[in-house]
């Protein structure tokens, strides 16, 4: 082979696997979960919208792998396939870290689901459920079996036929769990804070259809692949008919080589970019945390009167969790459920519930808004859910102050709420608790403890889309856990 035929050769073959680097990379890159079009990231369709919820669906680090991690973007992910199918058995590899659990669903539908918990969590007990949309258990039955070992892969197969639906983990022996759908059905995945990789998912259909998912983006790959071998081939092409000009083949030799070491590039910084999430701009957050509050103002002066002495009024004072983000509807948050709730068990009273929850706010600012534009309402009862988004106590504490003298100034009876969070993010008292208790105490305020009486009934269901945000579900209990508070301090 002389000389010419030997670089040309080298050249291609370089190429070559550099095209396949390349196509690797574009694929992943263009990959993303609501992408595919085969499935549906719950969280980005909520109408009370939480924080990550479309880089989850839409981010290529989501599928990072070629797996679906569940614990991205925040975690308690849920992924539903898109269309109903009449499955006939559903089989799927997944791995939980360390006190994690996978609760696989099926029977999909817009009331209520079916769904088998595989759990390395003895907090959260593997079994069977049914349960709301809302996210409420509605029945659960322990299932020790289906208890799985963190950091490890496992196997679970769940058939669907004539004598109801059975599951078996690993090759052991199906246990039966109930009816089977007797119509088309969506299935999908959920998992709590800690990651779980779903990988290798297969159905098949009782019409001898289905899939088999295996999370790479073949359709991205292929599309890559032709349009590179094509630039290969043309510089192959000119290589021939240039024979006799050096200078031509030197930028071709070139081309190919910057090529080459383009798509090196490109596989290193994939490397890199799959397990990072986008840089943080604090800028962007602090424009729009600022117009938020301005959103927010001028919402609550459109929809409420100036002055209504015949209502009974309550301000609700927080942050994002107090927005109501997290339900699956508007109309769903715990703000409005309370006004529900006061109206069914007092009806004798007009009550009316203004939502003053601010996303991405801290206490200080909060307390400016109550006093330059929120005092005017004249309300009867202050609700002060806070301390998720303040880092400093000294500060914390000053707002806590300020705001508990502006009610005593304007006789408006008082209750601080104790923000929520998850507790599997915080199984004790949040660290600014303390703070709150203290500022209530030396003011003669109330407190609810809204984090600890969701912690006892956090196995009544799903009740966290994140470590602060409720599901629909979660919003209702802290309605509920605040009910008596206000019913109270609104006869005082």
């Amino acid at each position: 082979m002389d000389r010419s035929r030997w670089i040309a050769f080298v050249l291609v073959a370089a190429q070559l696997a550099a095209v396949g680097a390349a196509s690797y990379v574009y694929a992943w890159y263009s990959n993303s979960l609501e992408g595919s079009g085969r499935w549906s990231a719950t969280k980005a369709h909520l109408e009370q919208g939480v924080m990550g919820a479309m880089a989850f669906a839409r981010s290529s680090q989501t599928l990072s792998g070629e797996r679906l991690d569940l614990g991205r973007w925040f975690g308690f992910q849920e992924v539903c396939s898109r269309e109903p199918v009449a499955a006939r058995s559903l089989e799927l590899d997944f791995q939980p870290s360390p006190g994690g659990c996978l609760s696989l669903l099926y029977a999909i539908g817009p009331e209520a689901a079916e769904g088998l918990r595989l759990s390395s969590d003895p907090l959260q007990p593997a079994g069977r459920f049914r349960c709301a949309a809302s996210g409420e258990f509605l029945e659960f039955q322990p299932l020790p079996a289906f208890t799985v070992q963190g950091d490890a892969w496992a196997h679970v197969r769940v058939d669907f036929g004539a004598a109801g639906v059975a599951a078996a983990v690993d090759g052991k022996p199906s246990i039966p769990l109930g009816p089977a759908p007797s119509a088309p059905q969506r299935f999908g995945f959920r998992s709590g804070l800690r990651p779980v990789l779903v990988d290798d998912v297969r159905l098949r259909c009782t019409d001898g259809g289905g899939f088999h998912e295996t999370f790479f983006n073949w359709r991205g790959f292929l599309f890559a692949l032709g349009g590179l071998s094509g630039l290969v081939g043309l510089q192959l092409f000119l290589w021939r008919v240039t024979r006799h000009d050096r200078r031509l083949r030197a930028l071709l030799v070139a081309g190919g080589a910057s090529l080459v070491f383009l798509a090196l590039g490109a596989l290193a910084l994939h490397r890199y970019k799959a397990a990072k999430y986008p840089r943080f701009d604090p800028t962007a957050e602090a424009a729009w945390v600022s117009a938020e509050a301005e959103r927010i103002d001028a919402r609550i002066h459109s929809e409420h009167e100036l002055r209504a002495p015949e209502r009974t009024r309550v301000l609700v004072l927080g942050t994002s969790q107090t927005w109501g983000a997290g339900a699956a509807h508007a109309g769903e948050g715990f703000v409005e459920v309370l006004e529900r709730l006061l109206r069914a068990a007092a009806p004798e009273r007009d009550w009316e519930c203004v939502n003053a929850g601010v996303s991405g706010q801290r206490a200080a600012r909060l307390v400016e808004l109550l006093r330059e534009r929120w005092l005017a309402l004249e309300p009867d009862v202050l609700i002060v859910n806070l301390s998720n988004n303040d880092k400093d106590p000294v500060v914390f504490e000053q707002a806590l102050q300020a705001c508990a003298r502006l009610a005593a100034e304007h006789e408006i009876a008082t209750i601080f709420a104790l923000e929520a969070n998850s507790t599997e993010c915080a199984p004790g008292e949040l660290p600014l608790h303390p703070v709150m208790r203290r500022v209530a105490e030396a003011n003669g305020i109330p407190v609810v403890d809204v984090h600890r009486a969701l912690a006892a009934q956090a196995g009544r269901g799903f009740l966290w889309w994140d470590n602060v945000h409720p599901t629909t579900f979660g919003h209702r209990l802290i309605a509920e856990t605040l009910l008596p508070a206000v019913l109270e301090r609104a006869d005082t």
